[in-house]
C-alpha cells in the first residue's frame, strides 16, 4: 500500500491544532482530569470539523452513532424526539467543551436527539475506533462517561415515575384497592328465594344490566345478567315465578376488598369474565368492578387484550394488539409493578 507523506508545513500545521485543542480541552471535566498521556492521544485523534448555522450535526435518522462530538466553538441545540421524553429537558444547550451524545456513542445506537447548530459552529470529533480505547485509558475518562450513562438511566426512571404521576391525578392506579374502586350503586341484590319476574323488575327499574344473588350473610351465590336470559329463561321456557336461584349463575368470581386493581385486572383475564364481585372479610356483599372501571384506569385492559388474541385469524391481527401489550406494560412499570407481576 502506498504511504502517503506529510510536508514539514503539514506536520508543524497538524501539530498545531492538536496543541491548539489539547490547550481548549484541559479546562474542561473530564479532560481537565486525564493524564498528559490520555489527552495526547486524545489530542492525535481528534479531528476538527465546521457545522454551518441550521445544519443537524446528528440525530436519530442518522443510525448508530460512530463518532463523539466535543462542542469547540458556537451554539448547539439538542431536542428529544422520541415520544416519550427521557430526561425533563426536551430542549438542551450543548455548551463549549462538552460532549454530545454520550450514551449513543457508548452504546453504539441511534442518538435519541436531534443536535442542529445555531450558529457556524465547530465541533471536534473522536471516531468511536478511538473512543473505546481512550475509556480503556483513561479512568477518569471512563468514569465521566460511565456516570453520565448511571444520571440518564436515573432520570429516565424519574421522567417515568413523573409522567405517570401526572396521570394518576385523573386516573386511580393499578395499586389502588378495590374497596375505593367497587361499584356500590349499580350493583343490585336480591336472595335465592324471589321470583324471577320480581328479580327482572328490579333489574329494570334499577337499569342494571346484572344482579347478584345473596344468602342471608349477604355472601353472594350467584348471578344474573342480561345475557343469560335467552339460555336460561326464554329457550328452556322458564316461569317467572320460579325463584331466581334456578337460573342464576351458580359460583360467582369474588375478591376481597383489599386486593388491588391489578389484581382484579389478572382474575379477569384468568377467569375469563368482564366482572366480579368485591366482598369484605366476612365474605359479604360489597359492590362489583368490571373491565369498564378497570379500562377507565388504564384506558388498555388484560381481558381486552386477551379477547383480541383469542380473536385474532392471523398475525396481521395479532400485530394490533402489540401497543396495547406496550402501553400496559409502561403503566405497570411506571406504578412501580414488580417484574415477576408483570
Amino acid at each position: 500500500m502506498e504511504q502517503q507523506s506529510l510536508t514539514l508545513g503539514q506536520v508543524q500545521g497538524h501539530q498545531a491544532m492538536k496543541k491548539l485543542l489539547e490547550d481548549f480541552l484541559v479546562q474542561f471535566p473530564p479532560f481537565s482530569e486525564m493524564s498528559p498521556e490520555s489527552l495526547s492521544y486524545l489530542g492525535i485523534h481528534l479531528k476538527l470539523r465546521m457545522f454551518p448555522k441550521g445544519t443537524e450535526i446528528i440525530g436519530p435518522d442518522a443510525g448508530a452513532v460512530r463518532q463523539l462530538y466535543i462542542l469547540e466553538k458556537g451554539k448547539v441545540l439538542g431536542q428529544q424526539v422520541s415520544e416519550l421524553a427521557v430526561t425533563e429537558y426536551t430542549r438542551i444547550s450543548v455548551q463549549p467543551g462538552e460532549c454530545f451524545p454520550i450514551g449513543a456513542v457508548t452504546a453504539g445506537r441511534p442518538s435519541t436527539n436531534r443536535y442542529t447548530a445555531l450558529t457556524d459552529t465547530y465541533c471536534a470529533i473522536l471516531p468511536i475506533e478511538n473512543f473505546r480505547p481512550l475509556m480503556e485509558m483513561s479512568p477518569e475518562f471512563n468514569s465521566f462517561c460511565t456516570r453520565y450513562i448511571a444520571d440518564l438511566l436515573n432520570q429516565s426512571r424519574q421522567q417515568l415515575q413523573a409522567l405517570f404521576s401526572q396521570r394518576a391525578s385523573e386516573q386511580q392506579t393499578l395499586n389502588a384497592q378495590l374497596s375505593g374502586l367497587v361499584q356500590k350503586k349499580n350493583t343490585l341484590a336480591v336472595s335465592p328465594q324471589v321470583q324471577l319476574r320480581t328479580a327482572l323488575e328490579e333489574m329494570s327499574k334499577a337499569r342494571v344490566r346484572a344482579l347478584v344473588v345473596v344468602d342471608e350473610k349477604q355472601r353472594p351465590v350467584g348471578v344474573l345478567s342480561r345475557s343469560d336470559l335467552l339460555d336460561r329463561v326464554v329457550l328452556p321456557g322458564i316461569s317467572l315465578e320460579a325463584p331466581v336461584s334456578d337460573v342464576m349463575s351458580t359460583s360467582p368470581v369474588t375478591l376481597g376488598d383489599h386486593a388491588t386493581a391489578y389484581d382484579a385486572m389478572f382474575t379477569m383475564a384468568k377467569q375469563g369474565v368482564s366482572q366480579l364481585l368485591v366482598v369484605d372479610h366476612h365474605g359479604a356483599l360489597i359492590g362489583a368492578v368490571s373491565e369498564k372501571d378497570l379500562f377507565a384506569l388504564q384506558r388498555v385492559g388484560l381481558q381486552q387484550i386477551r379477547s383480541a388474541i383469542d380473536t385474532a385469524e392471523n398475525v396481521q391481527a395479532l400485530q394490533s394488539s402489540v401497543s396495547d401489550i406496550r402501553r400496559l406494560a409502561f403503566n405497570m412499570l411506571a406504578q412501580g409493578v414488580g417484574a415477576e407481576q408483570l
